[in-house]
C-alpha cells in the first residue's frame, strides 16, 4: 500500500498515513461536488470549470469537518491495528 511523506503523531506515535485513508476523505468531498455538478448535463468545458467552482465554494465547512473527523477515526482505527487491516473496527 503506497504511503504519503509525512507523518502525523497520534498520542506520541508516528504514523504515515496511506494513500487509501487520503483517499476515502476525498471521496467523500466528491460525492458532494458531483451530486451538486452533476444535476443537469454539462454543455461544455467552461461551463463544468464554473460548475466546479461553484460546487466547492458552497460546500459548508461541517461538511469537509465531518469528511476530516471520519478521517481521523480510521486513522485511530489503524493505529489500533498497529497498521493492520482495521475496516472491522469502525
Amino acid at each position: 500500500m503506497k504511503h504519503l511523506s509525512s507523518s502525523v503523531s497520534i498520542f506520541g506515535l508516528q504514523i504515515v498515513p496511506t494513500l487509501t485513508m487520503w483517499i476515502t476523505t476525498i471521496y467523500k468531498l466528491w460525492g458532494v461536488m458531483q451530486e451538486r455538478v452533476y444535476q443537469k448535463p454539462i454543455q461544455d468545458i467552461d461551463d463544468l470549470k464554473r460548475r466546479l467552482i461553484a460546487a466547492w465554494s458552497g460546500i459548508h465547512q461541517q461538511i469537509i469537518d465531518q469528511a476530516i473527523d471520519q478521517w481521523r477515526e480510521r486513522l485511530l482505527a489503524c493505529v489500533k491495528a498497529s497498521g493492520r487491516h482495521f475496516e472491522h473496527l469502525l
